[in-house]
């Protein structure tokens, strides 16, 4: 008997012992749950931060919660600057649903009866313009082009093209970057400006007066055609994430927010040793553009038109720029102006109406 009641009460002992070790072990597992849900939290919230201050290479602008301006990918590849473009005559951007407007020339009937008329337009992802045409990038990566004058053969040259991603109107020629990093040409090549069919890699192009620049992904930049000012002397730079092409000039934005300019520099338009904190640059004739993170521009450069007169401008996602006047894209649709003298005024600033530009 006593025997038994020594066996019953190690069973119960053994058994309070056994309800205890099992009560520390889901103790311990529920501490364990309960970390792995905080870790779980935080990693989410660190990543959704990273997220939003996520840095590329392809200079796309997008507002942060702190209102300041960083580069960051978006759909498509496309930029708030593939939206607008300006030349000499005319204004045009793309609307958010995909159509176009450009400005009505005035003060000049040459280039007044010329056929600038994107109406017909859809779907267009981008838009690049010199005096002659408006070229258009359709959101299926073909490209179209208004038609100057009944000798005009742009369009004829460009129907083939496909998975276009990126255009560039230069003087007398186009570039268009394909997804495969190679660069498609029709123009003029009377300076080898079209030497580019052996490019590769290539993420960014910019066409000039005569010449060709294109960067590749590993922040390198190529350039061919008319280097009377030293516009292609770009072999040594690098850690470039952007470039922009002037009459002869040529300007890259480094991955740091600094620019570096090589070729003419007769009215200071290369002049930019001293810019920082720089997400997207302009070239025009003969002056530069830099949009800063907070949204601001600074200018340098041929300013007899007033086109450098950007200093009062403020929350601007995009620029374009051409010889007698910068224009931006503000980040709520609209668009500003420098002022157009009124004898050199043929309606490129003639806007005030415009909204719901395609800021992606």
């Amino acid at each position: 008997m006593n025997n038994t009641n020594n066996y019953n009460q190690q069973l119960s002992k053994s058994q309070n012992r056994s309800k205890s070790s099992k009560k520390g072990v889901y103790f311990i597992i529920s501490i364990l749950l309960v970390a792995i849900v905080i870790v779980a939290v935080t990693a989410g919230i660190l990543i959704g931060k990273s997220h939003k201050s996520e840095t590329n290479s392809n200079n796309i602008i997008v507002t942060n919660e702190d209102n300041s301006y960083s580069p960051k990918k978006k759909k498509n590849n496309q930029t708030p600057a593939d939206a607008i473009t300006t030349s000499e005559v005319l204004t045009a951007a793309i609307k958010s649903d995909g159509t176009v407007i450009e400005t009505d020339i005035l003060n000049s009937d040459f280039y007044a009866n010329s056929n600038y008329n994107t109406s017909q337009w859809n779907d267009i992802v981008a838009i690049s313009a010199n005096v002659e045409h408006i070229v258009g990038l359709k959101s299926d990566g073909t490209v179209i082009s208004t038609v100057f004058n009944e000798r005009d053969t742009l369009n004829n040259e460009i129907t083939d093209w496909k998975n276009i991603t990126k255009i560039s109107t230069g003087f007398t020629h186009v570039l268009g970057l394909t997804k495969s990093g190679t660069v498609m040409v029709a123009g003029t090549n009377d300076k080898l400006e079209g030497e580019v069919t052996n490019w590769s890699d290539i993420v960014a192009i910019a066409a000039g007066d005569h010449f060709s620049v294109g960067l590749k992904s590993d922040g390198t930049v190529l350039a061919t055609g008319n280097n009377s000012d030293g516009q292609c002397d770009v072999s040594t730079w690098s850690d470039v994430i952007a470039i922009a092409a002037g009459r002869e000039f040529t300007v890259g934005l480094k991955k740091d927010g600094t620019v570096i300019a090589t070729g003419d520099n007769g009215d200071g338009q290369c002049n930019i040793d001293d810019w920082s904190n720089i997400v997207s640059i302009s070239a025009g004739y003969y002056h530069t553009l830099g949009l800063k993170e907070d949204g601001t521009v600074v200018a340098v450069g041929f300013n007899d038109s007033g086109q450098c007169d950007v200093y009062g401008w403020n929350d601007i996602v995009a620029l374009s720029s051409s010889l007698y006047n910068s224009v931006g894209l503000k980040k709520d649709g609209t668009m500003v102006s420098t002022t157009i003298p009124d004898s050199l005024n043929k309606g490129q600033d003639r806007f005030e109406s415009w909204n719901e530009i395609k800021v992606y």
